[in-house]
């Protein structure tokens, strides 16, 4: 976005496991790059095309369930339709929690090398996910409407990231976690037992227990 005090436009690009709403991307002119879900080996586009309470209820009765990274053509379809900007801001889950920046930083590579002259780009580690990636996207998108310059958005995005979030969040059922090998078999047996859910928080990019 070009302001008086701001003649480089930039432009803010996430992914769908920011969580951000239609009405929030359109705000604040961010566009998406949507991931996928596979539940019971069918495949979703996670673009909000299923209402939540089917989604929900999907994975409820599912007997298997999990997240795919976007594809190489997805990230590229974005970038490329973005090509008119001068750089691309691109913020993104956590490298700890999903393969999305591997795959988005050769898709730049892929992308630079047939429009040399195409804008610049940065990759952001949110060193998170769902609405830890979503308040940085926004952070982002906010200053670059206030027409700060992007040495100047990158340095607060990432201090806001390290200083200014926080979240906590637990689960009410741990079946698909245990099903996927990220718990073993005897904590989910006593958590199982015990009603003893975790309480985690993200910690320098990993979701990890802090309570219970």
């Amino acid at each position: 976005m070009t302001t008086l005090y701001n003649i480089v436009k930039i432009k803010i690009i996430t992914d769908s496991s920011s969580n951000l709403t239609q009405e929030l991307a359109g705000k604040y002119n961010i566009d998406i790059i949507y991931a996928y879900v596979i539940i019971d080996e069918i495949t979703y586009r996670d673009d909000n095309s299923i209402p939540p309470q089917q989604f929900y209820d999907l994975i409820k009765k599912a007997k298997s369930a999990k997240t795919s990274q976007p594809t190489p053509n997805d990230i590229f379809e974005v970038i490329e339709r973005n090509k008119d900007y001068d750089h691309l801001l691109m913020v993104h889950i956590s490298e700890k929690l999903s393969g999305t920046i591997n795959v988005v930083t050769s898709t730049v590579k892929k992308f630079q090398k047939q429009y040399p002259e195409g804008p610049k780009i940065t990759i952001v580690d949110s060193k998170g996910a769902s609405v830890y990636t979503s308040a940085i996207a926004i952070k982002a998108a906010q200053l670059v409407n206030k027409g700060e310059k992007l040495e100047s958005i990158i340095q607060q995005i990432i201090n806001f990231r390290d200083n200014d979030i926080q979240n906590f969040t637990t689960l009410t059922n741990l079946k698909h976690v245990y099903r996927s090998g990220r718990i073993g078999k005897i904590m989910y047996f006593f958590a199982d037992i015990l009603n003893a859910l975790p309480i985690m928080s993200l910690v320098d990019g990993e979701i990890k227990p802090v309570a219970k």
